[in-house]
């Protein structure tokens, strides 16, 4: 059997000697597996596919009763190369992809969820510059939207925040997002709010890029 569907890379991870295995979050079928033979080789011209948030329309084939599927090729739709240029944004769209991953069950497709990531992988590409004292304020209402697409969200706004805030931090585009004077309290105490949601929802920590890329060299050598 062969699918064809637009997804996003959320994960890679080498295997065996020259095969990759990734995790994508689809369209239409949700989180999967597939698996990507002798991408790394020298010669492959299927790395982009295999790419953290590369956003891709991906044809895979799937052997009768098998839970992985083998890529076999596509179409690109983007790499988001303005994201790959900045280390901050590249660190914030990794991000965006853990929780994804961590947060979704396998083969249960939500477009709602896949329309959010694309469009704050979008968001984030705009965005001119990311300041680091505000790094977690992105994260944060990446979170509570993705909270809310699958069923956790809080409709209404706790510990005395603002209807004002609450709406703002859930529908405004990132790349407008800011907060100033006493909005900087109001987004701690949202800060609290998400980090309990993820102590309870997530079994170990998210990763940061420096432990990605160390366990992309130590997985290559």
């Amino acid at each position: 059997m062969v699918i064809i569907d637009d997804a996003v890379v959320l994960s890679k991870t080498d295997f065996k000697e020259n095969d990759r295995l990734i995790s994508l979050y689809s369209k239409e079928h949700g989180r999967i597996a597939v698996r990507f033979p002798s991408v790394n080789k020298p010669n492959s011209k299927l790395k982009a596919f295999c790419e953290p948030f590369t956003q891709a329309c991906y044809r895979i084939y799937y052997r009768r009763n098998a839970d992985i599927g083998s890529g076999t090729g596509g179409k690109i739709i983007s790499v988001f190369a303005g994201i790959r240029k900045d280390y901050k944004k590249t660190s914030l769209a990794l991000e965006f992809c853990q929780f994804a991953k961590r947060l979704t069950p396998e083969h249960q497709p939500n477009i709602l969820k896949y329309n959010l990531l694309v469009e704050s992988l979008k968001e984030v590409e705009a965005v001119s510059q990311i300041d680091s004292r505000y790094f977690y304020m992105y994260s944060c209402a990446f979170v509570l939207r993705f909270m809310h697409t699958a069923g956790f969200g809080l409709d209404k706004p706790v510990l005395g925040l603002s209807k004002a805030f609450w709406d703002k931090i859930h529908n405004t585009p990132l790349s407008e997002l800011s907060f100033e004077g006493e909005e900087q309290e109001t987004l701690d105490k949202t800060r609290y709010i998400v980090n309990r949601f993820l102590e309870r929802y997530l079994d170990k920590p998210l990763q940061n890029i420096h432990e990605y890329n160390t366990q992309k060299a130590t997985s290559q050598s």
